[in-house]
């Protein structure tokens, strides 16, 4: 079987959850089931002929997925697609907000007036793109086009026929929903550098994995414990996506004290931060699964996540984590010393992340998916 996993040019440059599930998938497929798989990272090189099936990931790169597209039907070649999608409205909205508002502050009643405000410009201007009647097109044909497609949860695909307008019936048919994984690996002996970072912050601490950006909202995290100083928070990841956010969550760290920040680690020395936290916390806006929280839980640390509007929740998290609602910092605040009071057998939810979210099952469903399609 020869495939082409079809992807945006910046996929090892800018390395996102597709880049993980495209590598992970791509080392599998090969090495258990033999199949011989080319990514092609610019649609200008796809010789589509050449191949049994075309799978294209994250379609939010609309030109190059216009392309790929082009090409495999133009050649009779089938196509899968890994949407890789979610109702990012809300994420949008806040970005909005911060860097042209200046304005923090979360509530749904200015998510709402700022989502409002953003269709009366994108009526406009065309921009943003998730707003106007040309993207609702343009997810209405890809999906129409695509012979199979591969959403990361059942939730993911009723997104998809929210988002489309596409009966869901007619998407139900040809999706085969695909786990989305994580690799737990056995921790590392931490070293005496691990010791050096981990000497500087108070055991038990809140923490929060991922980019400083709004869509994270690690501003909301900080506003829902502003009153428990008591009680440490840690926000480990990249600082320098959006600056200006940055600083703003940490001066309200400052303000409130006992915030911790640590600029992005290597994937292989999350495990230690996880290990020494209460729990973890991902309030998103947005999220196709939410890998770290799902991470969090392959290592044992309890997790707080968004609700079902933000993240799957039901196929991912529920029975493992604790739901809030992402814009409300009491519902935020609440859910986190829920959780803490929770009786959770955390070594079991392990057992459970590891055996149900693994990158072998997620081959096994990929590989499945495409030999129903090509065989019949």
């Amino acid at each position: 079987m020869n495939i082409a996993f079809c992807t945006r040019s910046d996929f090892l440059s800018v390395r996102g959850g597709d880049t993980i599930q495209l590598l992970q998938t791509r080392e599998l497929l090969q090495n258990s089931y033999g199949a011989n798989v080319d990514v092609v990272a610019d649609p200008e090189k796809l010789n589509a002929a050449d191949y049994d099936l075309c799978h294209i990931f994250n379609i939010q790169k609309i030109e190059d997925t216009k392309a790929y597209l082009t090409k495999c039907r133009t050649a009779g070649v089938k196509v899968a697609l890994s949407p890789v999608l979610w109702d990012f409205s809300a994420v949008v909205s806040y970005t909005f907000m911060v860097k042209r508002l200046s304005a923090c502050q979360l509530s749904e009643r200015r998510i709402d007036l700022a989502s409002r405000l953003l269709k009366l410009l994108a009526g406009v201007v065309g921009m943003p793109t998730i707003y106007t009647h040309n993207h609702r097109e343009y997810l209405r044909q890809t999906l129409s086009a695509a012979d199979l497609l591969l959403p990361n949860s059942v939730e993911e695909a009723d997104v998809l026929a929210r988002l489309s307008g596409l009966d869901p019936d007619e998407l139900l048919a040809k999706t085969r929903p695909v786990v989305n994984a994580v690799t737990v690996a056995e921790p590392k002996p931490a070293t005496d550098a691990d010791f050096g970072v981990m000497n500087h912050l108070p055991s038990g601490y809140i923490l929060q994995v991922g980019r400083i950006e709004p869509g994270k909202n690690q501003y909301s995290t900080v506003k829902a414990l502003m009153d428990d100083g008591h009680l440490p928070i840690l926000f480990v990841g990249n600082q320098r996506v959006n600056p200006a956010y940055f600083r703003v969550v940490e001066e309200l760290g400052r303000r409130r004290g006992n915030v911790y920040f640590i600029d992005e680690v290597p994937h292989e020395h999350l495990p230690l931060f996880y290990r020494n936290a209460a729990l973890h916390v991902l309030p998103s806006l947005g999220e196709t699964t939410g890998l770290v929280s799902l991470e969090a839980l392959g290592y044992g640390c309890r997790s707080v996540v968004a609700d079902g509007r933000y993240c799957p929740f039901e196929t991912y998290f529920a029975g493992f984590a604790t739901p809030v609602d992402p814009l409300n910092y009491g519902s935020i605040r609440k859910g986190i010393f829920a959780e803490l009071a929770t009786e959770r057998d955390m070594s079991a939810i392990s057992r459970r992340i590891r055996q149900d979210f693994s990158w072998d099952k997620a081959a096994q469903q990929t590989h499945e998916a495409y030999i129903r399609l090509l065989v019949g």
